[in-house]
This record gives structure tokens, sequence and C-alpha cells, in this order.
């Protein structure tokens, strides 16, 4: 008789099949029981070691003894005992099956257990957030290239999903992000999505730049990087994989951050930013001592907090546009100002609001390259920022740029109809139609943006406008009206004359071509309408 079929007969290999099954389940529980009463590592190791003794140990058994209906006997090494050997045999596939299904109840068990639950490690959490990457923006003004933004944008999605760390939204959702009239921060809310990836792509002569930036779906700056690409290295699919590396270790990282809170301001901090908020969206003079307050101690306690540093820049914008113009301390309130903005662009250089502020403040105090620069690397980075486009709008509309800001502004508007700056965005069309010419779509404009809301800081913009349009009387009641919330305006205070100089602009190129028919300036309409509010017959 061989060894095998001997060691067959005996139920060595039998023995052996459910000692493992046994021994694992053993380990299983073992495991659960000893990490849930923090036991020290070294009592696994040796139940580990004890275990593998005993195999060792029931092999031996198995030769030496068999099963029998009578019990436990020694084995009588004789072959002649094969009607015994098929009981204690069919026995000993019954202990097997038993162990088997034991095992399988057990992992079935776990398998339901292991569905993520809220309070789980982090490692759980971080594989849940999902990513959604909008079509990059092809900035070269050169439509032929707008299949490298297309590869870029397709790569970049490929990728992510088949790096598997994360759900990440399909590539039909995402490249249907052109044709929306939503924001960007709604399309990835809408899908799902707790980050969005979005760039542009910039071709020049024999180099490409890409800029991609990776934010979160409320619109917090998470990270961002700039690939310049120059003549025979040239290399796109490199690119691509470079973004796909980084774009998924900067969530991982951001999802670590956020679940350890370490990316978060103190909750106080945070309290103190929202109750100062409410008073700067809405222009609420009467309580700027209160919000002043708070946002002063948000500061305080998290000095990192770039949105806290935006908030008292618009605080300040809202404070010097709403009391008496001081011509001596303009120039040095205004920089005052600009530090605010600039501290928040350097906390977080791709913040859309921050860079809009400061691009405009710069603009304001006659800065126009460095607001140029400000305006040109947001809009690189963020080119489907809807606030971003209209401030963007604004700076080309000042500096005379008209049929570039009616570009961005039409961009803004369908990027984003919801956003908050609505009667900004019908301004500056308005502003631009205007100096194009094109009278009937300037006074449509501005009657929407009077609509959406007469009492922003584009007011003033809006009375020139419809004076200039011919519509007199209005002009004249919105400027009574205005007067309870900007009394005394002056026209050259520069951050209403970064809007008004458009119109003055206009004027004088009209002046030079022959028509002296109207107002000279807007400060001459300014002053034409105080008289006739202060002339009792027209009250």
């Amino acid at each position: 008789m061989s060894l095998l079929t001997e060691l067959k007969r005996r139920n060595v290999f039998k023995v052996g099949i459910a000692y493992v099954v046994m021994a694992w389940l053993v380990m299983q529980v073992a495991d659960v029981i000893l990490n849930n009463i923090q036991a020290p590592a070294w009592i696994f190791q040796v139940l580990l070691l004890f275990l593998a003794v005993g195999f060792a140990i029931a092999l031996v058994l198995a030769w030496a003894f068999e099963l029998t209906p009578e019990g436990i006997k020694r084995e009588s090494g004789d072959s002649e005992s094969a009607p015994v050997f098929g009981k204690s045999s069919q026995m000993m596939t019954y202990v097997i099956i038993g162990m088997l299904a034991l095992a399988a109840s057990y992992l079935f068990i776990t398998r339901e257990r292991s569905i993520p639950d809220p309070a789980v490690s982090i490692d759980d959490l971080v594989s849940r957030p999902s990513v959604v990457v909008l079509p990059f923006a092809n900035i070269s003004g050169d439509a032929a290239q707008d299949y490298l933004a297309f590869g870029i944008t397709d790569e970049l999605i490929v990728g992510l999903q088949r790096l598997g760390n994360f759900p990440v939204v399909s590539r039909n959702a995402s490249i249907s992000y052109g044709v929306t009239d939503i924001s960007a921060t709604d399309f990835a809310q809408n899908h799902g999505a707790s980050y969005l990836v979005e760039g542009s792509v910039n071709v020049s002569g024999d180099g490409i730049r890409v800029l991609a930036n990776l934010s979160g779906a409320g619109g917090n700056q998470v990270w961002a990087e700039r690939y310049q690409l120059e003549g025979g290295q040239i290399d796109v699919f490199d690119v691509s994989d470079e973004l796909v590396s980084k774009v998924a270790g900067a969530v991982l990282d951001s999802e670590v951050k956020r679940i350890q809170r370490e990316d978060h301001p103190p909750s106080n901090a945070w309290e103190h930013y929202m109750k100062a908020l409410k008073v700067v969206l809405e222009y609420d003079q009467k309580r700027y001592e209160m919000a002043r307050q708070h946002l002063d101690r948000a500061v305080e306690i998290a000095p990192d907090m770039a949105e806290a540093w935006w908030a008292l820049g618009e605080l300040e914008v809202m404070n010097y546009m709403t009391q008496p113009f001081n011509d001596e301390t303009e120039l040095e309130d205004l920089y005052g100002i600009i530090e605010y903005f600039r501290k928040a662009h350097e906390l977080s250089p791709f913040h859309a609001a921050a860079c809009g502020c400061l691009g405009y403040m710069l603009t304001a105090v006659g800065k126009p390259d460095e607001a140029r620069v400000v305006f040109e690397q947001a809009i690189e980075a963020k080119p489907l920022s809807p606030d971003l486009r209209v401030d963007y709008a604004i700076y080309l509309a000042w500096v005379g740029r008209y049929e570039e800001a009616l570009e961005n502004v039409a961009l803004s508007l369908k990027l984003g109809p919801t956003s908050q700056d609505r009667a900004g965005v019908w301004t500056t069309r308005s502003l631009a139609a205007f100096a194009a010419g094109n009278e009937q779509e300037a006074l449509d404009a501005i009657n929407r943006a009077m609509f959406v809301s007469h009492h922003t800081f584009y007011t003033p913009t809006a009375v020139a406008m419809l004076y200039v349009l011919g519509k007199h009387e209005a002009a004249t009641s919105l400027f009574r009206d205005m007067q309870s919330f900007f009394p005394d305006l002056q026209p050259k205070n520069r951050i209403f004359y970064v809007l008004l100089k458009p119109i003055d602009d206009t004027l004088e190129a009209r002046r030079q071509q022959g028509d002296p028919d109207g107002p000279a300036d807007v400060e001459e309409i300014f002053s034409i309408l105080r008289k006739e509010i202060s002339d009792p017959t027209n009250q």
C-alpha cells in the first residue's frame, strides 16, 4: 500500500482540512475580540504559533488514531479495517462540511458589516469623494487647438477612472458642461461630486502651457499647477499622466485633512466669518461695526483664513462707498483695502472672488498692468468661473477692449446665470454695448441689471447709463433712490469710476467724431441730476 493511500485511509488529509478551517475561524474571532479590547499584538502572534504547532500534532494524531462509531481508537494499521474506515471517513466529511458552513456564514456576516459607516477610519472615508473633470478651455485664440484641450480633458477623465481611487463622473456628463447654463460648482454638486478639476490649454509658437487646478465643490482651492512644454519636448500624454497622479494625490490628501479637520479654520473663527458675511453680501452699512469686529476676531483666530481676509476687503469697500468722499485720503484708503485682497490672494491664489476684487482695486488705483496679470493668471486657472469673468469684463471695458468685454460677459451669463453678481454682468454688458454703438442692447441690459437689484455699487453706473440713453426720468428716479445708500456720491470716486470711465471714454469719442449733443461726462450728469432732485418741482 502506498503512503498516499494510507494517508487517505487514515483520514489524515480530511483532518488537516478540518483543522485549517477551524484554525482560520479561531483567528478571525480572536482578531475581532483582541482588537476590541486593545490587547497587545504579541497575544495574537502567540495564538498563531500555538495553532501552527497544533496543526502538526493533529496530523500525527490522525495517523495514530481513528474515529469510529464506538469512539476514538488506536489505529490498527491493518488495511482490513477498511469497512470501519468508510464510516469514519463519512463522519469526517460531515465535520468538514460543518466547518466550511461556519466559515461561509462568517464571511457573509462580515461582508454585510463591511459597508462603510460614517464613523469608520480615514482610509475608508477617503475612498468616497467623487471628482468631475470640466472641459479644459482652449485660450489660444485658435479654434484649431480645441482638439488638444479636449484630448487632455479626456485623458484625465479616463486616467482617473482607470486609477480607481475614487468615483469619477462619466465622460459624457463632463463634456456636457459646455452646453449647460449653470455654474461649475452647481454642476459638480448636481452630479454628486466633492471635487472639480478645471484648467486651460494655451498654444503659442512651438510651446504649450497647460494649467490645471482642483477645487472643492464649494469653491475652495485645493491644488493648482502649471506645465510648460517647449518645442520637441511636447508630449501631451506625459502631461496627462502627471495630471492624473497629481489630482489623485491632491484629492486623497485633501480628504484626509478634511476628515481630520486640519484644513478647516477653527469653528469659532468660521462662526465669526459667517456672521459678518451676511452684512457684506447685503451691503448693510448700519451693521458695519459689528461685522468688522467679527472679521477682526476671525483673522486673529485663523490668520490663514483667506475667506475672512477677502470679506474684510469687501466690508471696507462697502464702508468706503457709503462714507463722504475724501479726496485727500482716497488713495491711502484704497491701498489699505487692496492689502486685504492681496492677503486673501496670497493665501489662496485662485480664489475667484479674491482675484476678481484684487484686479478691480488695482484698476481703480491706476495699476492696469498689475490688474491684467492678476486677471490673466486667474482666468487661466479658473476659466469657467462666472464671477471672475464679470470682473475681467469690467477691466476690459476700462481699458477700451469692448468686444472682449462682451465676450466675457456672454460667457459669464452662460456659465452661471444664478451667480450672485447678475446685476454686475448686465451692467457691464450695457457699458460694452453702449461703447460699441448698440444703444438698444445697452438699454435692455441696464434694465435687466436694475431688475436684478438696484442697491449695489453698480447702481451709479446704471444712473449714468439711463441718462445717456435718453431715459432722464428713470435716471432721476434711480438717482433719488440711490441717495439713501450712496449719499453725496462723487463720480470721480475711484471705485465707482472703474465702471463710469467707459461712459466718459465713449462720450469723448463721440465728440471727436463731431457729435456735440449730450453731456460732456458723468460728472456733468450727476451735477444735473442733483439740481433736479433739489428742485421742489421735481419731487
